[in-house]
């Protein structure tokens, strides 16, 4: 896995681009966890659609770096949020696997202006994306990821994280369910009647 995760490339008048870091430093360190890593590939496929500032929820899982405010119960909040990005909406519309293109680069993504000439090398006919939420978007910037990149940012967090919590939901219901047990046990031992023994001396 490439330890750089982002980069930038600006056109120019003769079609070339200038390719810049956007994680370069200590302080910008993706880290590994998972709510991390998903909430980052919302950040990048947010940016590339323009979508910043539309939506709080869509903002609050955008801030990648304050992934521990995600707790159990609004892991499924990401999740859904994450959903409406996913890779299969947005391939051959505004998102590209071309690891070799990537790997000439030196970079895992590169975010590239939608030109003719990017147009006619991906062969990309739709100028729109339609999204769940916020409906028809218009595609003016296009990423290219390698392939490791989309599993580390996407597929594998995003079924880590659906995993943990089916395994939540099921432990409150196995929760719930001994609560309900005790206190059926409990109206049991209430309603159960006390036999009283009188004993007579001689």
């Amino acid at each position: 896995m490439d330890t750089t995760f982002s980069s930038t490339g600006t056109g120019t008048s003769n079609a070339a681009f200038s390719v810049h870091n956007e994680l370069g430093t200590a302080r910008e360190k993706l880290s590994d966890d998972p709510r991390a890593r998903l909430m980052y590939y919302i950040y990048t496929i947010s940016r590339i659609l323009n979508l910043e500032g539309l939506d709080p929820a869509l903002d609050r899982f955008r801030s990648f770096h304050d992934y521990l405010s995600i707790t159990d119960k609004t892991v499924e909040a990401l999740l859904d949020v994450a959903n409406e990005f996913r890779p299969r909406l947005l391939l051959g519309k505004c998102l590209f696997v071309n690891n070799e293109m990537c790997r000439k680069a030196g970079f895992s993504t590169l975010t590239l202006p939608r030109i003719h000439s990017l147009e006619d090398l991906f062969d990309i006919q739709e100028h729109h994306v339609r999204l769940p939420t916020f409906g028809r978007v218009r595609v003016t910037k296009i990423l290219v990821v390698k392939k490791s990149w989309l599993r580390y940012t996407f597929t594998h967090p995003y079924g880590t994280l659906e995993r943990g919590m089916k395994n939540f939901y099921r432990e409150e219901e196995e929760e719930e369910e001994e609560k309900m047990r005790i206190a059926f046990e409990l109206v049991q031992r209430q309603d159960t009647p006390t036999s009283n023994c009188v004993c007579s001396i001689q």
